[in-house]
């Protein structure tokens, strides 16, 4: 298993530099494992099925030899019957079943060829893309940053004290993404700690997105606000 992605020292400084406070960099370290698990090369969809159908089909051979011994249709696999609920009893004597473990493994060998079959058939037809332009590796540095400044400065504004402070805004450098903007290093920092590519393209998804999201938000913001003005 591939160790928590994080960053070194040179990274952290680079952060700083930006910056990022303390609890942005922890949000931004958890973040980092789901970046990484989300860009990681994506599989032959051939290679998947094979591999599912392999399951679906070693655990319907499965449970077809075990029906045989159940059925103890000859003193052989009478035999291997006692032979395999004894030892199911004495290996977990705790973990008894109301019925006999052959029948109970069964069922489960059923179940895993159908989930392992309706995989199978749930691939796509078309060969799946590299998510190099993906807006949602992205996505997860915005939201680490506004988590991570929301947790740093709603304690300031919800101390006892909170009269003699007051939150310094979000730093606009944060939201906007345009090339050489610091959220952009920042963006590019995350890639190098989890060993990927330039995210140039993610970045220009990540902007579209974001003004879809706004385009939507102001659409929805007018169509409330005609809904409750008074007609004239």
């Amino acid at each position: 298993m591939p160790s928590q992605p994080s960053f070194n020292a040179a990274q952290l400084e680079q952060l700083r530099s930006c910056g990022v406070i303390d609890t942005q960099i922890e949000q931004l370290n958890r973040a980092l494992h789901f970046m990484r698990a989300w860009l990681r090369p994506q599989a032959a969809n051939n290679d998947i099925a094979a591999i599912l159908e392999d399951v679906s089909r070693l655990s319907d051979k499965l449970g077809r030899k075990l029906s045989a011994i159940a059925s103890r249709i000859d003193v052989a696999h009478a035999h291997c019957f006692s032979a395999i609920e004894i030892g199911h009893r004495l290996e977990a004597p705790g973990n008894d079943i109301d019925r006999n473990v052959t029948d109970a493994l069964r069922v489960q060998l059923d179940r895993l060829s159908r989930v392992a079959k309706a995989g199978r058939q749930s691939l796509p037809a078309t060969p799946t893309r590299y998510r190099a332009a993906d807006p949602r590796p992205v996505l997860l540095v915005a939201d680490a940053l506004l988590r991570g400044w929301n947790e740093t400065y709603s304690t300031v504004v919800h101390s006892p004290d909170a009269r003699s402070k007051s939150a310094p805004r979000y730093p606009k450098e944060f939201r906007h993404s345009g090339r050489g903007s610091k959220f952009a290093d920042i963006v590019r920092i995350c890639y190098q700690a989890i060993g990927k590519k330039e995210p140039d393209r993610a970045i220009k998804a990540f902007r579209k997105h974001s003004k879809a999201s706004r385009g939507a938000a102001i659409t929805a913001f007018n169509a409330l606000l005609k809904s409750v003005t008074p007609p004239e």
